[in-house]
């Protein structure tokens, strides 16, 4: 199959569009108006290399000065107990977590116990563990990114109709222009999960590192999908509608790595409610039917619509997936006035390791 065939394959209207809408319908023409053109997705690649400068700059520049204004602890590297084992260290970077055999042969070649091998070989995974500092300003960027998106979002989109009505989503579809706030608006957000498909493998890694990436993925897939079919008013709501949570929880972890207990209390509880109402209910019960049987009422179903849905979906799974991490923090806060650690977090042993964020109880103590 040549390439041309390909392209036209792949691009068959009767995939990605409904009955009786064809791709001549969402040309642009001289003194038209605009539609979103799929060769356009490839814009924000460029973007998202600048936006990956911009937040090394940032977190070392800006946001680690200000946590250590904070009092930010600052890792401080200790050498495990026979750090200068070169055996140990050859085992360590062959795999991190020797087996049972692999301790017991260990002992018997230095002349240690088991149980002094255990603790060497944990004592040096938290050695490379990220320190809090790395963690605040981590967070720091996510926080700024996640409130100027969402701010933005929110100016652009007041004065929307569909953002109050969902069915101005299809009214006078697919003749429906993009105008250049919800352009940008759309171009900043693949900016950002273009580079957080790169910047995951570098970033503090957590429990749901895979949840992550297919969120990262599926989202991608959903904004391209949408953008190529100009389902662009129902995607920013989808968009904002996530945008309205994440940078609370961003916020919440700050004020805990910073030690300021009752903001992250605060925050955390606006957090949770604000998750639950837009995840669990508004998106879902609005949002999801808006972009599906509201586009098949209108014109029918298509592949694309199909594979969109379905998209949207997977969206929800995690949504329930990690409402169930985030409410077993809540709940052991409840039950014992503060939580070990956030579910997504990873350690090796209870109190050898930083948490990632927790609800404190009116006694600060550590979860």
């Amino acid at each position: 199959m040549t390439l041309a065939r390909f392209s036209d394959a792949f691009w068959s209207e009767k995939i990605w569009l409904a009955e009786n809408i064809t791709w001549k319908d969402l040309e642009n023409h001289p003194g038209g108006i605009y539609h979103p053109q799929a060769m356009h997705l490839l814009y924000p690649l460029p973007f998202a290399a600048v936006l990956l400068l911009v937040r090394y700059c940032f977190e070392h520049y800006i946001f680690a000065p200000i946590g250590l204004y904070l009092g930010v602890r600052v890792k401080v590297q200790s050498m495990a107990g026979h750090a200068s084992n070169t055996t140990l260290e050859d085992v360590y970077r062959r795999g991190k977590c020797p087996t049972k055999q692999e301790v017991h042969g260990l002992s018997k070649k230095l002349d240690l116990s088991s149980k002094h091998i255990d603790r060497w070989f944990r004592k040096r995974r938290n050695q490379d563990r990220p320190g809090v500092l790395a963690k605040f300003t981590e967070s720091s960027w996510r926080f700024s990114f996640y409130l100027a998106m969402f701010t933005y979002g929110m100016v652009i989109l007041w004065q929307k109709p569909w953002f109050w009505d969902t069915e101005y989503c299809w009214i006078d579809y697919p003749e429906q222009e993009v105008t250049s706030d919800v352009y940008w608006y759309y171009m900043l957000e693949l900016s950002y999960y273009y580079g957080a498909v790169f910047s995951q493998f570098l970033d503090i890694k957590r429990k749901d590192f895979w949840e992550m990436f297919l969120h990262h993925m599926v989202t991608i897939m959903l904004m391209a999908m949408s953008w190529s079919t100009n389902f662009v008013r129902h995607g920013t709501l989808v968009l904002v509608c996530h945008d309205t949570v994440d940078h609370w929880f961003e916020g919440a972890k700050m004020a805990k790595y910073s030690n300021h207990h009752t903001i992250c209390n605060s925050m955390f509880g606006i957090f949770y409610v604000l998750w639950f109402l837009t995840r669990l209910v508004i998106f879902p019960i609005w949002i999801i039917p808006a972009g599906t049987y509201g586009h098949a009422n209108s014109f029918g179903w298509s592949t694309s619509l199909i594979i969109q849905t379905s998209f949207l979906c997977i969206l929800q799974c995690l949504h329930v997936a990690w409402f169930y991490m985030i409410s077993r923090i809540l709940y052991n806060a409840l039950k014992a006035g503060t939580v070990e650690k956030d579910a997504r977090s990873e350690s090796d042993e209870q109190g050898t390791s930083d948490e990632d964020i927790n609800v404190n109880s009116e006694t600060h103590t550590k979860n």
